[in-house]
């Protein structure tokens, strides 16, 4: 009898450790989301982020929830298009040499895959065919509107990138002082945290702005007038828009500087580099021409257009750096626009394809 209770005991105690196994995995492969009928776990998502870490060459990546979202998004979208690829039963040619290529060229020589198993290295190598198809579906959707790609680039969008962020408020939800100190883009920001923090309701978008002949004659006149800060009432809402320019690259773009100093502070509001041999008692010294990514940050981050200045105080003078000119060069600023462009519209593909995938293929995340 005794010995009877004591393997009860035995078979109890096993029972519980296998239980306790198997609850263990159960957790660790918890399903994620599923596309038709295939589900897609915690295991899954730890191996793209292992295939990740090699193909970066990182020995870890800091997975804050920021990051954990940027990965879980990106796999989902990877296999939206792989599943289309299923589906259609696209051909694609050569797609297992491109595959080992790549891994051969970009990855077997990584110290982060000298103790992976077979099945880890297939794992590998099925990411790498899964964002291979990626590539090439959208690769295709852009070709079919690769005439947004060729068409003649208007100067200021070749030379400077905008990016415009607008609030739109009910008028009456902030007094008109409030809009008033409101100067730059810092302050538009701090304003939408204190409506945030005051349960006032508002719209806001901020947008990189790629070709100025498809925005709004609104938009259109605050970037051609060089408004950094601008704000109209109308039909009892407000309208509240912050612009930043920047140069598209500082390569291929070359700059004159006149700089001068004088005892007594100059009221510029009117001065520019046309009238400054018309300013008195100044000693004047004219720069020769700078590559613009030779310049310090400080010149960088105020000089952008012609007649832009900025004013430093040495003692008991007062030193001014105006820009007078501005020259680039046309073939490589057309180079990097244009890459810009494809990369503005693979986004604009990827999204509109998950948009209307996502639905058609049944993807559905598992809380």
């Amino acid at each position: 009898m005794v010995m009877m209770i004591y393997l009860i005991k035995i078979i109890f105690f096993l029972i519980l450790i296998n239980w306790n196994i198997n609850a263990k995995e159960t957790q660790n492969n918890k399903i994620l989301f599923k596309i038709n009928d295939k589900v897609f776990t915690i295991i899954d998502v730890e191996e793209r982020i292992n295939y990740i870490k090699i193909i970066n060459n990182l020995e870890k990546i800091d997975l804050n929830n920021s990051n954990k979202k940027e990965i879980l998004d990106d796999y989902i979208s990877a296999l939206i298009f792989y599943e289309h690829y299923i589906i259609n039963q696209n051909n694609y040619k050569n797609l297992q040499k491109e595959i080992d290529y790549l891994y051969e060229n970009n990855i077997s020589k990584s110290e982060l895959i000298k103790d992976l198993n077979y099945q880890e290295i297939e794992n590998v190598k099925s990411n790498i065919k899964v964002d291979i198809i990626r590539k090439k579906l959208i690769d295709e959707l852009i070709n079919l509107r690769k005439n947004n790609l060729v068409k003649e680039v208007n100067r200021l969008d070749l030379i400077y990138n905008y990016n415009i962020s607008y609030l739109l408020i009910k008028e009456g939800d902030i007094d008109l002082l409030t809009l008033e100190n409101i100067k730059n883009r810092e302050d538009l920001n701090n304003l939408k945290n204190k409506l945030l923090k005051d349960n006032i309701s508002f719209l806001q978008k901020t947008e990189d702005i790629n070709d100025n002949t498809v925005i709004s004659k609104f938009f259109k006149k605050i970037i051609y007038n060089n408004e950094k800060i601008f704000f109209e009432i109308s039909n009892g809402f407000i309208t509240l828009v912050s612009v930043e320019k920047n140069l598209e690259s500082y390569k291929g773009i070359f700059v004159k500087l006149i700089s001068f100093s004088t005892e007594n502070k100059l009221n510029v509001k009117n001065m520019n580099c046309n009238n400054l041999n018309n300013t008195i008692d100044i000693n004047k010294t004219t720069y020769k021409e700078y590559e613009y990514s030779q310049l310090n940050e400080r010149v960088k981050v105020n000089l952008k257009s012609i007649n832009d200045y900025m004013i430093y105080e040495d003692a008991n003078t007062f030193n001014y750096i105006f820009l007078c000119n501005l020259r680039y060069d046309e073939k490589l600023l057309n180079n990097i626009n244009f890459n810009k462009k494809i990369n503005s519209l693979a986004k604009k593909v990827e999204i509109y394809f998950l948009n209307k995938y996502k639905y058609e293929y049944n993807f559905k995340k598992v809380e």
